[in-house]
């Protein structure tokens, strides 16, 4: 399955200003690499689901950039994101 990038953006509820600058920060690889403005972008597999994990990251609070080292795998930014929502779910304990 190959989306256009208004597609992805629209499935992933996320604008698609937004979508461009995650492919200009390099977290995102359209099919081809065709990546700027004015090119028509498509986007398949890995690169679909990375974005909707993203997505729904940032739109829970997750900055973008941690968004992205959480769904690459980067344990050091796994231990973080554990660790606050330890304290998320111990402050949800005690009220």
């Amino acid at each position: 399955m190959s989306l256009s990038s208004n597609e992805l953006a629209r499935m992933a509820g996320i604008t698609h200003r937004q979508l461009n600058n995650w492919v200009r920060q390099g977290w995102l690889l359209p099919d081809g690499g065709v990546r700027g403005t004015g090119n028509q972008q498509w986007f398949s597999g890995d690169q679909v689901a990375r974005t909707v994990v993203m997505a729904d990251l940032t739109n829970a609070g997750v900055l973008p950039a941690v968004a992205y080292r959480l769904v690459m795998g980067d344990s050091s930014a796994l231990d973080a994101f554990r660790a606050a929502l330890d304290r998320c779910s111990h402050h949800l304990a005690t009220r």
